[in-house]
């Protein structure tokens, strides 16, 4: 027991790296104690060495509470090569800053390296000060000094590593070995990281976010995200641990299909021993150098004698040796070359992946059934290229080619009558496959399995042409959406996808055409195999599927390649459980070939597959001649309004001059049109001048043997921007006014939307009739003037140079240890390293319209610019109505007021592009409602007229209905939609918007995971399924009443069931739980969802003026959980009948069963969750 509590107080990563050795300070510090001498040096004062009780003599309860806190909370960790105290010393008189610095003094004048302890990390020595001084410093650093003494606190400081406790439950290190080094120390050496030795290692490659980095001396000081997270003081960015976490992310088993220009290389190649010992004979030899691969015509003779080689052996008749005894029979048997193959057949690892990512947003024409590069298109159907391919599937390919050729004894002369050659009959049915893939007719399937429509291609020329005939000012500011959605003119092309059944059937049939019925299986076996491929096809995007999957149901009975008669006879019944072991082997490893070098080629090569705008994590598969046409016809749109083609020699001009390269463009798919994607994360190359390398041959006639391309890599845009970001964001939010009314989450929302409406409630005692506009900018990115963001930029950025400071974050979860790189601005002051600002024009396109959204500034441009609108056309506005008398409530004093976002009549937010006004006059908000109508031509900013919401009967110019109201099904409540919530039109109350959900199905909101322990899954599942809707935004007294907070609670427990039952209705694919483990875990989500609620809210306490009110009781959240599941388990009754069962006697034995408050019953009336009723699950 006392292990366990020790490991519930210490934190998580401390705990995972020192187990017992972290504990607290005051703990630390009485186990350092040496034994109490017999006459103490304090000369009979009672010191802590002479002490009989040292924890009282350290903390007493009459001492600060922030001492308290540091002994209690503060964790310190002993070096494992520390010497031990020889005896106590007593206070000499030194402060605790003269201490600290003296420290750090002696070990720079050792010249120990700063990297080697946090404590002397971005100390300098001219100044005699660096951060970690000044937190070392401190009233209670000096309180525990004139208790522990001079002595103590020296070897404290040199010899310890320690964590001082920091808000919200975290650590930050000031001092010992940096933790972040030593994670990746203990990850390096851990036997379960597969890493390569210094001899077997690659050549490294410059990571694009190292490069920047190893340029700056930043001084590491930290904050650290989470109750297990730490952050520590570094003074270099450590490249090892960059390199750490690259392999570990990229460490997956991959059955790779060989190439057979490696085969070649490997046959020709010959030790060099063995080549200094033969220099005159006949054998080929490579030379090192430039020219490592041999001659053509030398590959070609030895290819040649190869293959008649092999054929001379595999003829060869063997002598009569039916005469041979059993003895015998089985030694001669055990030494044929197809059993030596067998019994040296690789397994496959567990845990063993099918690689899907190559599917995604392939754009290579469909020419051919697979890929060009497919190895199947490299082999010709001959004896040796189906040796090669039958070595790389079933990873023969080594033993074949160190065993010295053997005959095969499996004919009718031998004594092996009984039994055939597995081996030849494979070479015999990929003979097949390897000429059936290259003759395969894949169109007649494609256009047979899946239909798909014809598109004109003038269909959306027309359409774009209407909109440049067009000149007026409100089509001026619609002409890049009215292009944009004029593609779905094209008779719906962009809903023109394949169904996944359609998928799956022309999978299967490509299948039936190319691979014989010895692989294929027998129709039991197809049946199998077609459910699985199902399965595969239908997975989501983030979805992982394993060879246990592909091999789900399959039995090796089913297959006749596996048959007894390719094995041995009857007489040989004691080696069936290593019969079985081989079958097993070789099943799963054709298998998983044909999932990996089959199916996934098949798609890759005829499909385009992507995700949607509104399909969520669902993808779908576009025929590559129906996107083909879509994409040619969609980007002379583009070209015609953001985008433009650039030839080689103006790119390589633009990108001459920056360090950064271009973002890559995809496609993809949304409701009324399509929408271009830039994906600014990944590197870019572009190929440099064409180098000539090699000689002049006579034989070519002036030709060049070898040319070879030359890239050039280009780092990403966003790692270029990375700093930038930092900077531009210490800047914009220490000086808030830039941004406007800017929110970024339900954070921000709640700290001014809380106060504004409990100060609305303080007036009258009730809430007041308030008026509430919602808009949206029309493509609010898109439409952004760049040389205007500029010079609003230039005046933000007043300075060339700032200065950062960089920090590790080290994270625990429940199966590893993450480290991340951050930076954060800091002061001149510190002088720790200095990084020159890339100016912001060298980030402007030839286009002077729109910001590219997925840049990691996109958020911060696009709030600057339109806060810059607010501040400039917007406030002044707004100032004017209340001058004008538009406010009966206006008294002395408003129109002084310094916040101009909001006032005590009236409230602006905006969450990027989307705008929520609040009045207590309606006059104002009709004004302001007319005032957005105009649009705000100096930022070529405009409002969709199709996402305008009020809750006022306001004068429309286009006439046109408010789509962002919705209304109950009792017509008597009636919300406005906004950034996620619903706002009460009436009340003001605030529920969750679920309307996001109606347009698919729920299923396509999840990621299932089948591997590993689908219990536990399921069960960390059910709580993250309860994280996003719980906010103290939902559950504040201030704001909601008793009933809405019920509701809230009971509606999100609603949508956590409907997501419960996809998830267990995907998981019966392979595994089906009990009862009552589903009802414990049930259970289990909704004593979480009350501590969640709890945490949430008293969170807000440390950041809030105002205080949250919660008023909610453990059992009611326990009774409207089982009640939510039972509602729409009930609607399941035949998956979850056993389950309903325990759920509805474990309700009625509920404590609050018998007192149900109104309160309650409303949150569980069906009229009131009406919208999430429509979903569909």
């Amino acid at each position: 027991m006392a292990r366990k509590s020790n490991k519930r107080s210490v934190p998580g990563v401390l705990w995972r790296m020192f187990r017992h050795r972290a504990r607290t300070l005051s703990d630390t510090v009485t186990s350092l104690l040496p034994p109490p001498p017999k006459l103490c040096r304090c000369d009979g004062r009672c010191c802590l060495g002479c002490t009989l009780d040292a924890k009282s003599f350290l903390l007493r309860p009459d001492d600060p509470s922030d001492y308290h806190r540091l002994l209690t909370q503060c964790f310190v960790v002993v070096s494992e090569n520390a010497p031990s105290l020889p005896f106590f010393v007593p206070p000499s008189g030194l402060s605790q800053d003269q201490v600290v610095k003296r420290t750090i003094e002696q070990m720079l004048h050792r010249r120990e390296p700063a990297v080697s302890n946090v404590l002397c990390s971005g100390y300098d020595r001219i100044k005699c000060s660096s951060r970690t001084v000044e937190l070392l410093s401190s009233a209670s650093w000096s309180l525990l000094l004139s208790r522990v003494g001079d002595n103590f606190m020296i070897y404290l400081l040199r010899n310890t590593s320690i964590f001082l406790p920091a808000p919200l439950g975290n650590h930050h290190q000031v001092g010992g070995p940096p933790i972040s080094r030593l994670c990746f120390d203990m990850l390096k050496g851990s036997p379960r990281f597969g890493y390569q030795t210094s001899c077997e290692q690659k050549r490294k490659r410059t990571d694009a976010d190292d490069l920047p980095v190893e340029k700056r001396k930043c001084h590491i000081s930290g904050i650290i995200n989470g109750p297990l997270g730490f952050s520590s003081n570094l003074g270099m960015t450590d490249k090892s641990s960059m390199q750490l976490i690259r392999h570990h992310r990229s460490r997956n088993y991959d059955v790779s299909v060989s190439e057979v220009p490696k085969l070649i290389r490997t046959e020709t190649v010959i030790r060099k021993s063995e080549s200094e010992g033969n220099q005159g004979s006949n054998c080929i030899t490579p030379r090192l150098g430039k020219r490592s691969r041999p001659f053509s015509w030398q590959r070609r003779r030895c290819k040649m004698l190869k293959q008649l080689t092999l054929e001379e052996n595999s003829l060869n008749i063997q002598p009569n040796t039916s005469s041979l005894s059993y003895h015998a029979e089985l030694q001669m048997s055990l030494q044929c070359a197809c059993c030596l193959i067998l019994q040296s057949l690789p397994a496959v690892p567990k845990r063993t992946n099918i690689q899907r990512q190559s599917i995604f947003y392939s754009l290579e024409p469909s020419r051919s059934v697979l890929p060009k590069k497919n190895i199947l298109y490299s082999l010709k159907p001959n004896l040796a290229c189906s040796e090669h391919l039958i070595g790389n599937i079933f990873g023969f390919s080594d033993v074949n080619a160190s065993a010295q050729p053997m005959s095969c004894l499996h004919n009718n002369d031998s004594g092996l009558i009984n039994s055939e050659c597995l081996y030849h009959s494979l070479v015999k049915c990929f003979k097949q496959v390897i000429r059936r893939t290259q003759c395969c007719q894949h169109t007649k399937l494609l256009n047979k399995h899946c239909v798909f429509p014809l598109l004109n291609k003038n269909t959306i020329r027309r359409s774009s042409s209407g909109v440049k005939d067009n000149t007026s000012r409100k089509n001026l500011h619609e002409k890049c959406v009215d292009t944009l959605e004029a593609i779905s003119s094209l008779s719906d092309g962009f809903k023109s996808y394949c169904s996944k059944s359609q998928v799956v059937s022309f999978v299967w049939a490509v299948s039936r055409t190319l691979l014989p019925s010895e692989l294929l299986g027998t129709p039991p076996a197809w049946r199998i195999l077609r459910k699985n491929i199902s399965k595969f096809i239908h997975l989501r995007r983030f979805e992982t599927f394993r060879l246990k999957l592909c091999m789900h149901r399959l039995k090796i009975s089913w297959f006749p390649f596996l048959s007894n008669k390719y094995f041995f006879h009857e007489e040989f019944k004691n080696r069936n459980d290593a019969m079985h072991v081989v079958k097993r082997k070789l099943l799963e490893k054709w298998i998983f070939w044909y999932f990996s070098c089959l199916v996934v080629p098949l798609l890759q090569a005829n499909f385009y597959v992507t995700e949607s705008g509104k399909g969520r994590h669902d993808i779908y598969y576009y025929a590559k001649p129906v996107w083909e046409k879509l994409i040619s016809n969609t980007i002379v749109c583009f070209k015609e309004q953001r985008y433009s083609c650039l030839d080689d020699a103006v790119v390589h001009n633009i990108l001459r001059n920056r360090k950064f390269g271009f973002s890559k463009l995809r496609l993809q798919p949304k409701e009324d049109g399509v929408r271009m994607v830039a994906n600014l994360k990944c590197s870019s190359t572009m190929p440099l001048s064409k180098s000539t390398i090699g000689v002049q041959n006579w034989r070519t006639k002036g030709k060049l043997n070898h040319q070879k391309i030359m890239y050039k890599r280009y780092l990403s845009v966003n790692s270029v921007l990375h700093d930038a970001h930092s900077i531009l964001k210490g800047i914009l939010f220490g000086k808030t006014d830039n941004l406007g009314s800017s929110v970024f989450d339900y954070d921000d929302v709640y700290r001014k939307l809380c106060p504004f409406l409990v100060g609305q409630k303080k007036k009258t005692g009730t809430m007041p009739i308030l008026f509430i506009i919602t808009s949206d900018v029309v493509q609010a990115f898109d439409s952004i003037d760049q040389n205007q963001l500029l010079n609003i930029v230039e005046n933000v950025l007043i300075k060339d140079e700032y200065f950062l400071k960089q920090y590790h974050q080290v994270m625990c979860t429940k199966k590893s240890l993450w480290v991340q790189k951050q930076f954060m601005m800091s002061d001149e002051t510190s002088n720790n390293g200095h990084i020159r600002f890339t100016p912001f024009k060298s980030f402007q396109s030839r286009h002077c319209v729109f910001v590219n959204q997925g840049g990691v500034l996109s958020s911060l441009l696009c709030s600057v610019y339109y806060g810059h609108l607010e501040k400039r056309v917007i406030f002044p506005f707004l100032e004017k109505t209340l001058e004008s008398g538009c406010c009966k409530e206006n008294n002395d004093g408003q129109n002084n007021c310094p916040d101009k976002v909001s006032s005590s009549s009236y409230m602006l937010m905006r969450f990027l592009d989307d705008f929520l006004f609040i009045s207590t006059s309606k006059k104002q908000a009709d004004s302001f409602f007319s005032r957005l109508q105009r649009g705000f031509r100096g930022y070529n900013c405009y409002m969709n007229e199709k996402k305008f919401g009020a809750n006022f009967d306001v004068e429309q110019i286009s006439g046109s209905s408010l789509n962002r109201v919705y209304v109950g099904e009792d017509g008597a409540s009636s919300f406005l939609r906004w950034s996620g919530l619903l706002i009460n039109c009436s009340t003001m109350e605030i529920q969750a918007d679920y309307t996001k959900y109606l347009a698919n199905h729920l299923s396509s909101t999840l990621t299932v995971r089948w591997q590993g322990k689908p219990g536990i899954n399921l069960k960390e599942k059910l709580c993250l399924f309860l994280r996003p809707k719980c906010h103290p935004i939902f559950f504040d007294s201030n704001i909601n009443s008793a009933a809405v907070v019920r509701l809230n609670v009971f509606q999100v427990f609603l949508l956590c069931a409907m997501k419960f039952h996809c998830y267990i209705r995907d998981l019966s694919f392979i595994c089906k739980f009990h009862k009552r483990y589903c009802s414990n875990i049930i259970e289990g989500s909704l004593r979480y969802m009350h501590l969640l609620i709890k945490k949430r809210m008293h969170s807000m306490t440390l950041n809030s003026d105002v205080q949250p009110i919660l008023v909610l009781e453990k059992e009611e959240v326990e009774w409207l959980g089982l009640h939510a599941y039972i509602q729409v388990l009930k609607r399941k009754e035949s998956r979850h009948k056993d389950l309903l069962a325990i759920l509805r006697s474990r309700l009625l034995s509920h404590r609050m069963s018998g007192r149900v408050s109104p309160e309650l019953k409303y949150a569980i009336d069906t009229k009131n969750s009406s919208l999430l009723w429509e979903i569909k699950y």
